[in-house]
C-alpha cells in the first residue's frame, strides 16, 4: 500500500499498531477512517482508496491487532474494548490532521463493520457518519457446536488459544483472482483467538439489540449472495433504524462489494452518501 504518512503507535499493553494516511489529491473535502475485516489487512483496499483520494477524500486506516503489519498474536485481541480504542485513535489522528471543519466518516467492512457500529453505539465518536459493508452481525454459516463450546471454554482458561476460521476465500468476490490473491497474500491469515471469537459474537448481538439507538447517519450495504456474513443481520439492523439508515442490497453480490463486480456502483454509493451528509458538491465518480 502506497501511503503518505505512517502513523504507527504503541498500545498500553505494548503492542504496535500499524496505521497510515493517504491524502486527497487536492485539498481534502472529507476524511474516511477505514476498518478492515478479520484475517485480512488494510493494504487490500488500495484500489478503492485511490478512488476516494481522487474524489478529494483523505483516507486513514490501520491494521487490527494481530493482523497485517500490526503486532500481536495472529487473530487475537486482549479485549473487545482495545479494538474500540484503536478505532478512536485513528479518528483522533484524522481530526487532528484535517482540522475540525473537515467531516470525518468511518467505513467498516465485515468484522470492521461490527467494530464501527459498536464504537458508534458505545463511544459517541466525533464523526459525521458511518459506512458499513457486509458487517458481522450474524455469520452467513453456523459455526460448529464444538468450535463454539471450545472457544467459550478456552476464553476463560486460555484466551489466546487459536481457532482456524476456515474462510472460504472463493466466497469473497465473483471477480476471478480475488480469492487466489487473498490466499497468496503473506499478510492474511486464517486464525481467530478464543477471546476474539467470543467477544465478537457478543458485540454482534449487542449491536443488533441496540440498533435503534444509533444516532449517526448510516449507509449499510450488503450482497445478498454473501456466504460469509449474513445479509439477514444487515436487514434487521436497517429495519430497526427505518429512514435513518440508507440501506442498499446488491443482488447476487458476494462478501467484498469493493472487490466484486459491483465495486464501481458500491463506491459511487459511498461517495454520494459522504457528499450528501456533508452537504458537499458532487464530483464525477469514476
Amino acid at each position: 500500500m502506497r501511503c503518505d504518512d505512517v502513523l504507527t503507535w504503541r498500545t498500553r499493553d505494548g503492542e504496535t499498531v500499524f496505521a497510515w494516511h493517504r491524502g486527497a489529491e487536492h485539498r481534502a473535502r472529507a476524511a474516511l477512517c477505514l476498518v478492515h475485516g478479520i484475517g485480512e489487512h488494510s493494504g487490500r483496499y488500495e484500489e478503492v482508496v485511490g478512488k476516494f483520494n481522487a474524489a478529494g477524500i483523505s483516507v486513514y486506516s490501520f491494521d487490527l491487532r494481530g493482523h497485517g503489519e500490526s503486532g500481536g498474536r495472529r487473530g487475537h485481541t486482549p479485549s473487545y474494548a482495545s479494538l474500540l480504542d484503536d478505532l478512536a485513535r485513528i479518528i483522533e489522528k484524522a481530526r487532528g490532521a484535517e482540522g475540525e471543519t473537515c467531516p470525518v466518516f468511518v467505513w467498516g467492512h465485515s468484522m470492521g463493520g461490527n467494530i464501527a457500529l459498536n464504537h458508534a453505539l458505545l463511544r459517541n465518536p466525533p464523526i459525521a457518519g458511518l459506512v458499513v459493508t457486509a458487517p458481522y452481525l450474524r455469520l452467513g454459516f453456523e459455526p460448529s457446536k464444538l468450535d463454539t463450546l471450545l472457544a467459550r471454554f478456552m476464553n476463560v482458561i486460555a484466551p489466546r488459544y487459536s481457532i482456524e476460521t476456515a474462510l472460504d476465500t472463493d466466497a469473497l468476490s465473483r471477480v476471478p483472482g480475488v480469492g487466489e490473491a487473498y490466499r497468496a497474500d503473506p499478510l492474511t491469515h486464517g486464525f481467530v483467538s478464543a477471546r476474539w471469537f467470543v467477544t465478537a459474537q457478543k458485540a454482534a448481538a449487542f449491536a443488533l439489540s441496540h440498533a435503534a439507538e444509533l444516532r449517526y447517519p448510516l449507509l449499510l450495504m450488503h450482497g445478498n449472495a454473501d456466504r460469509i456474513t449474513s445479509v439477514g443481520g444487515s436487514r434487521e439492523f436497517a429495519a430497526s433504524l427505518g429512514d435513518r439508515c440508507t440501506y442498499r442490497e446488491f443482488d447476487g453480490a458476494y462478501h467484498e462489494l469493493h472487490n466484486d463486480t459491483v465495486k464501481d456502483e458500491a463506491y459511487r454509493e459511498i461517495l454520494s452518501f459522504i457528499e450528501r451528509v456533508s452537504a458537499l458538491p458532487s464530483v464525477h465518480a469514476p
